[in-house]
């Protein structure tokens, strides 16, 4: 009898053991996961410390450049360069101090996604000094609410240089090196709505994918959701700078990033981004960055894997 019980005995401890291990991944993996809500360090930072990822040394790279409350993204392979955007003229001159950095001396293409100054100011500056092989800005749409003043300086910035103007398309495609750009939106101009004429872009590189989205809202959220486009990203770029008119339920489901990317300036007036869309982002899963708290965002990625890297 006395053998029966001692093999119960260590059957019972065993048994507790097991619990207990099982316990504690339990709950150190849902404490992880609530980390990067608190502004700590999650899995994907926990695995870079501790050499389970290591850095990714060569490929792609996507830059979400701080320039306050605007928006300015950079993509980079092999030494070619594409840029989205240009931020306020307000942080021009940052703007353009972090691409001579990169040693950038020309782009293969430059994007104006709408005509709002707080993605455009910045632009007459940089293709003053960098020129572009190619420049997308489409071809009309958003009455009052284009900003002249900003739209005029582009215009002038690009015709020095001898280029011309090509709207971005849906459907179309470009490449730089092993970057697939496919332009999603917008499906048509809309006169009352200039945010609604965003060119929106998914860059692919391998099974990496990044989804730009300018300010597009919610309307043309819902005309790409309509098309038959596969929205699969890693990456989201929260359109609006985070604003409740974008990042719907149904754009972020299609999307189902890894990362979300807030484009935003400190102690802003319009509070972006908003509690709401915040509120989405963590439901779908996704880690949140932005910029006005991680200034510059930089993802690196060899098609397979991705690293990310901040300012702060």
């Amino acid at each position: 009898m006395a053998r029966k019980r001692k093999k119960t005995t260590r059957k019972k401890a065993a048994a507790f053991v097991t619990a207990y291990i099982l316990l504690a991944v339990v709950i150190i993996s849902a404490a992880v996961s609530i980390l990067p809500r608190w502004g700590l360090p999650g899995w994907n930072n926990i695995y870079r410390a501790t050499g389970l990822v290591g850095n990714v040394t060569q490929g792609g790279e996507v830059h979400f450049i701080d320039v306050g409350q605007g928006d300015s993204v950079l993509l980079s392979d092999a030494d070619e360069f594409i840029l989205i955007d240009g931020g306020p003229k307000a942080s021009q001159t940052q703007l353009l101090d972090y691409l001579r950095g990169r040693g950038i001396t020309r782009f293969e293409a430059v994007f104006a996604t709408h005509l709002h100054e707080d993605h455009i100011g910045g632009l007459a500056l940089v293709l003053s000094e960098f020129p572009s092989k190619s420049v997308y800005i489409h071809d009309g749409g958003g009455g009052s609410e284009k900003d002249t003043k900003a739209v005029t300086n582009l215009l002038a910035a690009i015709a020095s240089q001898g280029l011309s103007c090509s709207p971005p398309k849906p459907g179309e495609d470009l490449t730089l090196n092993r970057f697939e750009l496919r332009i999603l939106a917008p499906p048509a101009n809309d006169e009352s709505n200039e945010n609604n004429n965003s060119t929106v872009i998914k860059a692919q590189y391998g099974k990496i994918a990044f989804m730009l989205t300018g300010d597009a809202e919610k309307e043309s959220e819902t005309a790409i959701l309509n098309s038959s486009a596969d929205l699969s990203a890693t990456v989201l770029k929260l359109g609006h700078h985070g604003s409740k008119t974008s990042t719907t339920e149904a754009f972020l489901k299609a999307v189902a990033p890894l990362y979300a990317i807030a484009c935003c300036g400190k102690s802003n007036s319009y509070g972006h981004p908003h509690s709401e869309v915040c509120a989405r982002v963590e439901r779908a899963g996704a880690e949140l960055l932005r910029t006005d708290m991680n200034g510059t965002v930089v993802f690196y990625t060899d098609g397979e894997h991705l690293d990310v890297k901040t300012a702060a």
